[in-house]
Parts: structure tokens; sequence; C-alpha cells
């Protein structure tokens, strides 16, 4: 995408939640390849998404990176917080 002529290479965002998270770090380029700054997510209460395999896959993030723990939520994990974290992350990186 990021060599389509209508297409701003240094404003590329991938978004996803859930195992759409996981499928959008392999793409952005199997992760410990990754160049990419990226914002995380983890809920500490997260039983579909355990929080250990978040951090696993955070650690091994080859670009620089920073996190959002929800200490208190589950599977919707920060859900508005988060989304103003993001809009405000991509505002100052994208």
């Amino acid at each position: 995408m990021r060599g389509h002529h209508l297409v701003d290479p240094s404003r590329v965002a991938v978004v996803g939640g859930s195992q759409g998270g996981g499928i959008s770090t392999s793409v952005a380029a199997l992760a410990r390849l990754a160049l990419a700054p990226a914002l995380w997510s983890v809920a500490m209460r997260d039983v579909t998404c355990p929080p250990s395999t978040v951090f696993a896959a955070y650690h091994s993030y080859g670009g620089p990176k920073e996190i959002g723990v929800y200490e208190f939520n589950d599977h919707e994990g920060g859900d508005a917080f988060h989304r103003s974290r993001q809009l405000t992350w991509l505002a100052s990186n994208v």
C-alpha cells in the first residue's frame, strides 16, 4: 500500500484488536523485524487474550513501542480510554 501513488508512505497505520491485533502485528513486519512505532494495550483480566501472550508479543516487537495497561478490564481492553489514547498517539506518530 505504501507504494501506491495516492498514499503518503509516512502516514500509514495498521490497527487491530483481539485477534486482529495479533494479525496486524504479523502483517506489520513479523514483529522482530518491525521498525514502525507501535501502541499496544493489554487488559489484565482478559481470559480471551491472556496478558502473558500480549506481553510476550510486545517484548518481541522490534520497533519503538509503548503499552497501555488496563488493570481492571477484560477483553474490551481499555475501550474508550484506549481509543482516546490511540487518537492522541496517531496524531503525534503518523
